[in-house]
């Protein structure tokens, strides 16, 4: 906007200067050309000729000759008397005061204003003091420097009258208030289409909001140009944006909850029916031998450990969708020890399933962070996933390296494609994705078809950790 607004002024300044240069160029080259100055010096003589006949004004009659100059605003005239030159009359500082001494004045020389002619004596004097001036031809004009001389006669006598004519100051001040004008009207109407523009801008803006909010909010909005508005119209389409991932969001956790529900109504009335039935055959002794009351006992104890691991689902369903987002203590640990303990221990438990763990042979002697009792939870998920989900013929690799000031560990495993075939409400993920997030640690997932990645990666710590494991 101030740039638009800087510019207008410049082009206003460009056309004044522009219109002066060429009124300047029209007044020095034509208006004040010698033949036109001349031209004008006569007319004005002629004109005052008529006035003083017309009137029967004499020489020493001021008043009515500053009655004249009064109406000849770009006029300048001296009358002196032809036989000494003595000065009878001078527009714009002679005054009634001035007529006693008029007879009596010396001869002097007159600087005039910039734009007035200077008196610097006569080009020729040989008929100067002469009484045949008296008689001379009033059309012809004596020559000074600077000026022309007219012969005029007065009621009284005839005397000579020297004129300058300074009217290309009426042209100037013309040209410069049309040219200002022209300038502030050039002004007005560049910021008046620019306003214009904008607020067409702004208007379309509006009614794309407006759109969004009332009809369709996947319309995106039209973002052009570079300026404060483009800007706005960015930071409102990116609003835009959030607000569908929001919901998006919120209609992925509306279905996983509705599976879970479903799921978990399911999943929790077929063990607990089986548990139930077991349990009342066990309560009225139906049975006919011990290996059958055993049989009996062990099929409960596994709908009972179904039943919990049903209660544990449930569990991270309401961390991951509850509204807890606190900051957990964290300390500073000693990275290798803490996933040598914390991994260990799940690798081994792995390993006794059938699973082959690949550890890495040494793991980056730095210092990290964290919550180590999170963190075992964040561990416990992932292998809890690699153990439902996990090709047994593929090694799980476990990594470890340093990377622009991050230590990132990643978990690879392959996908038992039947496995895979299971229906997931994903929450096991989401709860990683959460205490990751609440242990400060970033949690990153990479699905290829055949193989699983897990990525942790955590901040170094620059100071020495307090504690190991």
């Amino acid at each position: 906007m101030l740039a638009f607004v800087f510019a207008a002024l410049v082009i206003g300044v460009l056309v004044v200067i522009g219109i002066n240069k060429i009124a300047e160029n029209y007044v020095s080259d034509v208006y004040l050309e010698e033949d036109a100055t001349i031209k004008r010096d006569k007319k004005n003589i002629e004109l005052f000729k008529e006035f003083v006949s017309k009137n029967g004004v004499a020489s020493t009659d001021t008043e009515k000759i500053s009655e004249f100059m009064n109406s000849k605003t770009y006029l300048y005239m001296i009358i002196y008397n032809q036989n000494n030159d003595t000065v009878i009359y001078e527009s714009g500082w002679w005054d009634e005061e001035n007529e006693d001494s008029n007879d009596t004045q010396e001869v002097y020389t007159e600087e005039a204003s910039d734009n007035t002619k200077t008196i610097a004596g006569k080009v020729s004097n040989s008929a100067a003091d002469s009484d045949e001036d008296d008689t001379a031809s009033e059309a012809e004009a004596i020559t000074y420097v600077g000026m022309n001389e007219f012969p005029v006669k007065f009621s009284d006598r005839t005397c000579k009258v020297a004129v300058v004519d300074f009217s290309e100051e009426k042209i100037i001040n013309t040209v410069k208030v049309i040219s200002i004008t022209l300038t502030a009207a050039i002004f007005f109407i560049v910021v008046f289409i620019y306003s214009s523009h904008i607020t067409k801008r702004i208007r379309k803006l509006s009614e794309e909001v407006v759109r969004v909010e009332n009809a369709d909010i996947n319309s995106a909005i039209n973002i052009k140009g570079k300026d404060e508005i483009a800007m706005l119209a960015k930071n409102v389409d990116s609003m835009r944006n959030k607000i569908i991932e929001q919901m998006r969001n919120e209609q992925i956790v509306w279905k996983a909850n509705s599976d879970l529900v479903t799921a978990m109504s399911h999943d929790i009335r077929t063990p607990l029916t089986v548990l139930t039935g077991y349990l009342n055959l066990l309560k009225q002794g139906e049975y006919s031998a011990k290996e059958d009351m055993d049989g009996y006992i062990d099929i409960c104890y596994e709908k009972a450990i179904q039943l919990k691991e049903l209660s544990d689902k449930l569990f991270r369903y309401f961390y991951v969708f509850g509204n807890s987002e606190e900051k957990l203590e964290t300390e500073k640990y000693n990275a290798s020890m803490l996933f040598n303990q914390v991994v260990g221990e799940y690798a081994f438990l792995l390993n006794e399933k059938g699973y082959n763990i690949k550890l890495p042979d040494i793991l980056p002697e730095y210092s990290i962070e964290t919550n180590a009792l999170y963190l075992n939870r964040l561990f416990g998920n992932i292998f809890s996933n690699i153990e439902k989900y996990a090709d047994k013929s593929s090694p799980i690799e476990i990594s470890a390296e340093y990377k622009d000031e991050c230590l990132i560990y990643t978990v690879q495993n392959s996908i038992n494609q039947d496995a895979g075939k299971k229906e997931s409400t994903g929450i096991g993920l989401l709860s990683c994705k959460k205490i990751a997030k609440q242990i400060g640690c970033s949690f990153e997932t990479i699905d290829k078809g055949d193989t699983f990645n897990v990525k942790l990666a955590f901040v170094i710590s620059k100071d020495e950790p307090e504690q190991g494991c």
